[in-house]
């Protein structure tokens, strides 16, 4: 399995480029939101960037906290990248909270959701091609046989 290239969302904050938000592996690489974007460029190099879209962020968030109704009536947005799930009362139909909780990660990934991965995750769910961001950037392709 290819390893996924360091990713980061750009946004223009009085005239300066900073980090939005941050990739699993770019925070790996020590790379936050908030820090310049010449900064994050020095230190690595082959940074993949996309411009931040926090009103699709949103939309997509409360897409996800939607879905999630599911697993229980009680979903809440967190912004401007968490989800709150009460499961009391309802635990028990998934066969309790310690059975749920890796279902939930399984499904979402983790409970507290970084948006830079959540947007490559589920850009296939909107893509005409079913691309998610990181084959966009990479330049891959999906292949059906």
């Amino acid at each position: 399995m290819e390893e996924a290239p360091p990713f980061a969302l750009l946004e223009t904050i009085r005239g300066t480029r900073r980090i939005a938000a941050v990739s699993l592996e770019a925070a790996q690489l020590k790379l936050y939101p908030g820090q310049k974007a010449t900064d994050a460029f020095a230190l690595v190099p082959d940074l993949a960037t996309a411009e931040a879209e926090p009103q699709a962020d949103a939309a997509a968030l409360a897409a996800l906290a939607h879905w999630c109704v599911r697993f229980s009536p009680a979903v809440a947005v967190d912004p401007p990248d968490g989800l709150f799930l009460d499961v009391e009362g309802v635990a028990h139909l998934w066969e309790g909270e310690a059975a749920l909780r890796p279902l939930l990660e399984l499904v979402i990934g983790v409970l507290r959701i970084s948006l830079a991965s959540l947007v490559d995750d589920l850009w296939m769910l909107w893509d005409k091609q079913k691309q998610t961001l990181h084959d966009k950037i990479a330049g891959t392709i999906v292949v059906k046989n």
